[in-house]
């Protein structure tokens, strides 16, 4: 008879948590459900014409990297608008958002700091944040209107590479500041 087997588990380095979600220096306010952050290397297969389809070796060719949130503030159409680069927030009393063509928007010309800051930390420690140096709106979004639930904005970010510097900067989880 085997005896089980157990994981040694710390409590300590466990956590839930709500997130802020900064883009440009901008509180967007409270999120609904969770925050994630997907990531994935893309990978480019190599092969050879004498062994088929057989795949040899892979190598990294790229990396894709998104964040999803949704935001319950929605009424706040001057946040609402930095959500979306190519609208325009009409100020007059009570102001409106309005969608424009924008066929020539380029979404490097709309990317800003992204900051993910877990609400367990206080406000001075980054230490556990997630830093996205080019984060823009996809403005492929979703607003729900619910009998039951309160209304809510998702948005998916797309990361770009911060291209200043070498090698190529996406993210990072922990101290920005830290070299």
């Amino acid at each position: 008879m085997s005896v089980p087997s157990f994981s040694t588990i710390d409590p300590t380095k466990m956590i839930i948590s709500p997130s802020r979600v900064t883009f440009d220096g901008l509180d967007l306010g409270g999120t609904s459900g969770n925050v994630t952050v997907t990531f994935g290397y893309k990978k480019s297969d190599v092969k050879a014409d004498q062994i088929g389809d057989t795949i040899l070796d892979r190598f990294n060719s790229g990396i894709d990297i998104k964040v999803t949130t949704e935001f319950l503030e929605v009424l706040d159409l001057s946040k609402v608008e930095t959500l979306f680069p190519a609208a325009t927030y009409i100020s007059a009393s009570p102001g409106a958002l309005q969608f424009n063509s924008a066929i020539t928007t380029r979404d490097s010309d709309n990317a800003k700091i992204l900051i993910l800051h877990p609400l367990f930390q206080d406000t001075a420690s980054e230490n556990k944040d997630w830093y996205f140096w080019k984060a823009v709106p996809t403005e492929e979004s979703e607003f729900v209107m619910s009998p039951t639930e309160q209304s809510k904005l998702k948005i998916v970010w797309q990361i770009l590479p911060d291209v200043s510097v070498t090698p190529y900067r996406f993210m990072r989880y922990g101290d920005k500041d830290l070299v």
